[in-house]
């Protein structure tokens, strides 16, 4: 009898929810209805892996640790929940919202303190030494440039932030002991971006009209978070790196692949319809990145025939979604970013050596004086030339330079799992190095995938290096 029964709950909510989403299909636009058609093999395959999820997540939350909590609460302290000009956060740089954040950073960074305190035996090197201790040099001149700062204490909070944050990645790898705790704590990560995500499509089904951009592009349509407030980028951004991972795991494993099949096409989807140009170039290059390293050679042909095809075809349509409605003139500013950087490096060359303030010389000198009402200068490169000069830079390059060097040269990794998490944040960092050059991914609040990326990289030095101690 329940086997009769649960197939009919389940054509039930499928006719319940189609017949919900045709009666806003009239003011939603018809796109919708194709998103409920390419969701029936996701929910039936979602039905066939329900226990086998619930598996995964009753493991994932009785393995989580401390340090996992404060994880999730610096990365909800870097999430927006109002939308607010510079002149605002002038004014009242301390709302609401600002006070939220302050205190969840707070908290985190207090609990740091007591941790670091009571730890017997601070393992020292990995908490301040190798690949991170590039970043912490990086974040002290955030701190240093509050003395020369065009807004000082705009640069001292957010500066202390992202140290608190480097604070917390060398915390937590020096309380990871091999790569099935730091699995744990990538799943914990990609978890909670999955919630993320879920959030946009709860916006796109129950707040259309706040949760969709119209007449973008050739899909008419932008999607974008609600609550919390996520930018279409921002969606895209969140989509390939959630990609990226189940793509590896989908490669990697030989069964049990139902769960990541769902989460791959879901992420691919949102991705899509984010319309987010350089995130989909970022997890495209991962991909590859990828297949390369894992060497699938099968594949990676397969891909490229696939691609040559659907570009001989379909070369006009892909140009007019890449384009995304605009005119050749923003698309080549780069949505408007050419103009800006030509500005900011004129003004970066009258103090090239030390800048105007961290976080603050784009926003609120470029910004104000200039007139780009931005709250950041969308390059990482960019913003940290303006903000800490050729020293900040210097550092934060190094840095990223260290972080692929170690991961890149760790190819010879006999052991399966660390050879899986090698490839999945191989393709993250891939994602943001790309993304640097048009965002702000490696010196944002809260920066959690790469202060991810990162910590793996920390671990792997450590780990090599209490090998070589054990071959002693």
């Amino acid at each position: 009898m329940s086997s009769i029964i649960i197939p009919l709950i389940f054509g039930l909510v499928v006719a319940l929810g189609g017949a919900y989403l045709i009666t806003i299909a009239e003011t939603s636009g018809y796109i919708i209805l194709l998103l409920f058609i390419l969701f029936i093999p996701i929910t039936i395959a979602f039905f066939f892996s329900v226990s086998k999820t619930f598996k995964k997540f009753k493991s994932l939350i009785l393995s989580l640790k401390w340090f996992h909590i404060l994880w999730a609460l610096y990365l909800i302290s870097g999430l927006t929940f109002r939308l607010r000009s510079t002149q605002s956060a002038i004014e009242n740089p301390l709302d609401k919202a600002a006070i939220f954040r302050v205190c969840l950073v707070t908290f985190v960074g207090a609990s740091l303190l007591l941790a670091f305190a009571f730890q017997k035996n601070p393992r020292l090197d990995r908490i301040f030494g190798g690949v991170l201790k590039w970043l912490y040099l990086y974040s002290l001149i955030c701190i240093f440039s509050t003395l020369w700062s065009y807004f000082p204490l705009w640069t001292l909070y957010r500066s202390v932030e992202y140290f608190i944050g480097v604070f917390l990645v060398g915390m937590i790898v020096s309380n990871i002991n091999d790569e099935k705790d730091f699995k744990c704590f990538l799943d914990w990560t990609i978890f909670l971006y999955g919630i993320l995500i879920l959030t946009v499509l709860f916006g796109v089904i129950c707040y259309p009209n706040m949760a969709i951009n119209r007449g973008i592009g050739i899909l008419g349509i932008q999607i974008k978070g609600v609550f919390p407030k996520i930018a279409a980028n921002g969606v895209g951004d969140i989509s390939a790196l959630v990609g990226i991972v189940s793509f590896v795991r989908l490669i990697s494993y030989n069964h049990n692949r139902s769960f990541y099949f769902i989460v791959f096409i879901v992420s691919v989807i949102t991705l899509i319809l984010s319309q987010s140009r350089s995130p989909l170039t970022g997890f495209l290059l991962g991909i590859i990145l990828i297949l390369f390293l894992s060497k699938k050679i099968k594949l990676i042909v397969f891909l490229i025939l696939i691609i040559v095809m659907f570009l001989g075809n379909f070369w006009d349509i892909f140009i007019k979604f890449f384009m995304r409605g605009q005119s050749k003139e923003l698309f080549w500013s780069l949505s408007g970013r050419i103009p800006a950087w030509k500005v900011t490096f004129s003004v970066f060359m009258k103090n090239p050596i030390l800048g105007y303030g961290a976080y603050a010389a784009g926003r609120f000198f470029v910004g104000l004086k200039y007139g780009y009402m931005m709250s950041s200068l969308h390059s990482d490169w960019v913003e940290t030339l303006i903000g800490t000069g050729i020293l900040g830079f210097s550092f934060l390059l190094i840095c990223l330079i260290a972080v692929w060097w170690t991961i890149l040269r760790a190819s010879n990794l006999k052991n399966p799992l660390c050879n899986q998490l090698r490839l999945e944040v191989l393709g993250i960092l891939t994602l943001l190095t790309f993304r640097s050059i048009f965002s702000v991914p490696f010196t944002w609040h809260s920066a959690i995938p790469w202060r991810l990326v990162i910590g793996f990289a920390q671990f792997l030095e450590y780990q090599k290096e209490s090998k070589l101690l054990k071959n002693q």
